[in-house]
Parts: C-alpha cells; sequence; structure tokens
C-alpha cells in the first residue's frame, strides 16, 4: 500500500506540474498574441493616419496648383511671410474615415507654401507637410518681361535667331529670339506654340493655316497678306502691349468692358486672334511640389 501511495502521489506532482506547464505555454501564448495583436493595431492605425494626413494634403496641394476658387482663395489670404490658414470642415469623398483630421496652409517664405495636415486615428498621430515652391517658367528669357510664369520648354523649343519658315504640318514649338523671323508659308499647317521676343517678325502667308498659340512680347512685328480661314488659332499679349501690324504700330489695352485697339484700323480677323495674357497664380507664376514631409 506504501508504494501505491508513493506512485499516486507522484502522479498528482506530474499532473500539477504538466498543468503548470499549460498555464505558462499558455500564458505566453496569449501575451505573444496579445502582443501581435496590438502590434498589428498600431500599424494599421499608424498606417490609416498617414494615409489619410497625405490624401488630405495632396487635395489642398492640387486646389493651390490647380488654381482651382478655393486654391486661389487660400492664396489671397497669404500675403507675408508667416500667413497661416486654417483648412476646416474637412471631409473624405466616398463616406466616413476614421479618424480625426486638422490642416493648414502657411506661406514659410515669399516664394515658398507649406501644407500641412494632422491625422490621428486610435493612439496614432501622423503629420504629413508638402513643401511648394513658386513657378517661375520662363522668366530667365527675356519674354517673361511680358509673360511672367509662362512654361516654356527649352529642352524641346527651337531657337530661332534668324529665319525659319514652317511649311507643313507640325506642332513643334519656336522661340523667335531677338530680330528673328518665322514665316508660316500656305502649305503650313501648324498646331504648336511661338515664343516671340520683342523684335522678331510673324510672316503669313496666304493659305497657311494656324491652330496654335503665339505668345508676343510687346514689340513684336505681324504681317500678312490675307489671313486663310483655317487661321483661328490664339495671339497672346500682355496689357498694354504695342504690337506692329502691316507696319503700323497699335497698342493693346484690356479692361472690363474688354479689348482695346488704338489706334483703330487693325485688320478685324487679326484683331479677334488677339488675348491678353493673365499669367498663372497672382501674376508671378504657378506652384509645383519640391518635396514631401
Amino acid at each position: 500500500m506504501k508504494i501505491l501511495r508513493s506512485e499516486s502521489g507522484a502522479a498528482l506532482v506530474w499532473a500539477l506540474a504538466a498543468t503548470l506547464v499549460v498555464i505558462i505555454l499558455l500564458g505566453s501564448v496569449l501575451t505573444f498574441s496579445y502582443s501581435f495583436y496590438m502590434r498589428s493595431l498600431y500599424n494599421n492605425q499608424s498606417k490609416q493616419a498617414y494615409f489619410n494626413a497625405r490624401s488630405v494634403v495632396e487635395a489642398i496641394s492640387r486646389e493651390i496648383k490647380g488654381e482651382t476658387a478655393n486654391g486661389s482663395a487660400i492664396i489671397d489670404l497669404l500675403s507675408n511671410p508667416g500667413d497661416r490658414v486654417e483648412i476646416q470642415d474637412i471631409s473624405f469623398v466616398g463616406g466616413d474615415v476614421p479618424g480625426s483630421f486638422s490642416a493648414y496652409v502657411e506661406l514659410s517664405q515669399v516664394d515658398e507654401i507649406r501644407v500641412t495636415a494632422v491625422s490621428t486615428v486610435g493612439s496614432r498621430t501622423k503629420r504629413v507637410t508638402a513643401v511648394l515652391e513658386r513657378n517661375y517658367g520662363g522668366t530667365g528669357l527675356p519674354i517673361g518681361q511680358d509673360f511672367p510664369g509662362l512654361e516654356i520648354p527649352e529642352e524641346t523649343v527651337e531657337f530661332v535667331s534668324g529665319s525659319v519658315s514652317i511649311d507643313n504640318k507640325t506642332d513643334g514649338d519656336y522661340y523667335a529670339a531677338g530680330e528673328a523671323s518665322v514665316i508660316f508659308i500656305n502649305s503650313a499647317d501648324f498646331h504648336g506654340r511661338i515664343y516671340a521676343e520683342s523684335g522678331s517678325r510673324i510672316e503669313i502667308k496666304q493659305g497657311a493655316k494656324f491652330g496654335g498659340e503665339i505668345y508676343a512680347q510687346s514689340g513684336t512685328e505681324f504681317m500678312f497678306s490675307k489671313l486663310h480661314n483655317h487661321f483661328v488659332g490664339k495671339i497672346y499679349v500682355k496689357n498694354g502691349a504695342v504690337i506692329m501690324v502691316q507696319g503700323k504700330n497699335y497698342t493693346i489695352t484690356l479692361d472690363d468692358e474688354g479689348k482695346h485697339v488704338s489706334p483703330d484700323g487693325m485688320d478685324q480677323e487679326f484683331e479677334n486672334l488677339i488675348y491678353e495674357y493673365t499669367g498663372s497664380g497672382n501674376g508671378d507664376g504657378g506652384w509645383r511640389d519640391t518635396v514631401y514631409e
């Protein structure tokens, strides 16, 4: 009987030991599972908070860069470095998004805007900032004096210092520097851009077709015999520009009442092609991304 009691006690000890091991293992598994769950939860919250903030920043940046009514209204409130605009009533298209949001736009420097959004999801908060700087386009070229912010593709545009004739269908871009001449002969079918500096000459032969754009700096000369009914492009000038048409100088002014040409006598078909260049943003160029933080 003593042997049986000894064996029974040993069995009980082993049972208790086994139970203890199981409890320890179960506790470890539960602890590991909980830790894994919390890490996953925090990661998901961090990702959601980041994506929320990034989405808000990108949306506001698109408004500013696209010069929409909202974007322009924001820019109008940023006059001096340090000025800041709080963005209210942030919502997402397509339904509610978890978390809380705040955003603001700050003019950090004369030519730099910082768009910042903060999002909190659960216990995780993320901040994202996009830095936008003013894009002055082709202001390094003389034509930029009349067309601030004009984008000129200097890598692909053909610079003309002498004379060039356009005699086929093309959408290439030409930059007429100084006293250069661009001639549209009667077989031309042009759909590109002409950037004309002061003193340059644009000559249009009868029958030439044109559906592109001409940016004519004050002092550009235009000559033509008769405009073809397919010469329907646009000629942009600054307000107050003086251009020579058919050997005569005309001053172009534009106001709320429309376009005014002085003196009278400009060819009506040609006059109808003239538009005021208004630039982009506040007349000093648009805005573009530089970096996300």
